[in-house]
């Protein structure tokens, strides 16, 4: 038995090495970061010999995970990095991708698709202004300084503060979370990188009531560290509207007048028009959403608009997958409904067939 204690023990030690090793920074510098720019520009022109378009992209992500409650703590840490050669033949994308950077391995590929043939039937809406730029996360403390062990004595205690906050709170979860994401997107026109950093805190106390076990969820999101701060007066709060829920009368089935709070506002934003404007589920016509394109459906003080491009949110970003720089989008503008969200070829296909209909131009 004391064999086995020992084994556990230190291999739990060996898990937090092994986190802190494979959470460390994501290897990319300025230097590094032309030269891979250079080497993609080289794919992309091979693979454009026969006047298709193509671009690169390399994705590398790492994670943190770290959650607890009154009966066990999870630590799990996920690392991915991959390229992916993808070319469009006038018609379809042909997609290659590969683990990590095999300089061999993507230029053979980039040259067997350069014997692809232009079908010339579908033009692609490309943005072609000219870009070469660097984006990154401005953080005040960055997690990746932070010790592993640190960041797990953070959410013990947290825990457990909440549930001796009050004798009503019978157990809490805690969940601390944090990302780094690193990409670089090359094309004939831009060429990109962006780094992001995300560290998320969930807290998530259960209380009784007469009539079961309810909870109050409550999360944070910073570029940093600093997420862990959290005032008195915050906490606070919680700990309040834990209690006041657990005395909280049920409602009747009917139809209510509500005001929404911002969270709750954003998520039936999310998920009422976020999915179902969705550019490919719309001209695959499996989104009613299609039919209301330019008509009103909500007064002219309703608009809901996605835009990545406000720093430091949950989704911010500088740049997507096919190299289009962040914007707003105006779901829905002044109660009419705009514009869906769209990637490259989907946005191609909802142009033509609406300008063959004499429609509603994306």
């Amino acid at each position: 038995l004391l064999i086995i204690m020992w084994f556990l023990s230190h291999l739990y030690i060996i898990k937090y090495i092994n986190l802190v090793n494979s959470y460390r920074y994501m290897g990319f510098n300025r230097k590094s970061i032309a030269i891979t720019k250079k080497f993609f520009l080289r794919l992309v022109r091979i693979m454009e010999s026969n006047s298709n378009y193509a671009d690169v992209l390399l994705i590398k992500d790492s994670s943190l995970n770290i959650s607890r409650d009154n009966t066990e703590i999870n630590i799990d840490n996920d690392n991915d990095f991959g390229v992916k050669l993808r070319l469009f033949d006038g018609e379809f994308f042909h997609v290659f991708g590969t683990t990590g950077i095999d300089k061999q391995v993507l230029t053979q590929k980039a040259k067997e698709f350069a014997k692809i043939k232009n079908k010339n039937k579908i033009k692609l809406d490309i943005d072609k202004r000219k870009l070469n730029k660097d984006f990154k996360t401005m953080i005040n403390i960055d997690p990746s300084k932070i010790t592993i062990k640190t960041k797990v004595d953070f959410v013990n205690n947290l825990q457990k503060k909440l549930v001796n906050a009050d004798k009503k709170i019978i157990n809490a979860r805690v969940l601390y979370d944090e990302a780094h994401e690193f990409k670089i997107f090359v094309n004939k026109y831009k060429q990109l990188s962006q780094e992001i950093k995300t560290c998320f805190l969930m807290m998530l106390p259960f209380v009784k009531s007469k009539d079961g076990i309810r909870y109050y969820y409550k999360s944070l999101l910073n570029s940093g560290y600093e997420v862990t701060k959290i005032k008195k007066s915050l906490f606070d709060n919680i700990i309040d509207k834990t209690l006041k829920i657990s005395k909280a009368k049920k409602l009747k089935p009917g139809r209510y007048t509500s005001i929404l709070s911002p969270e709750l506002s954003g998520l039936l934003a999310h998920e009422s028009f976020g999915h179902g404007m969705e550019s490919d589920t719309l001209y695959k016509d499996r989104a009613q959403a299609f039919e209301f394109l330019g008509k009103r459906i909500a007064s002219k003080q309703v608009s809901i608009i996605d835009n990545p491009a406000l720093t430091g949110k949950n989704g911010s970003f500088w740049f997507d997958d096919e190299g289009f720089m962040a914007g707003k989008t105006y779901l829905i503008k002044n109660g009419i409904v705009s514009q869906p969200i769209t990637d490259m070829y989907s946005t191609t296909r909802l142009n033509n067939e609406m300008l063959c209909n004499k429609n509603y131009k994306i």
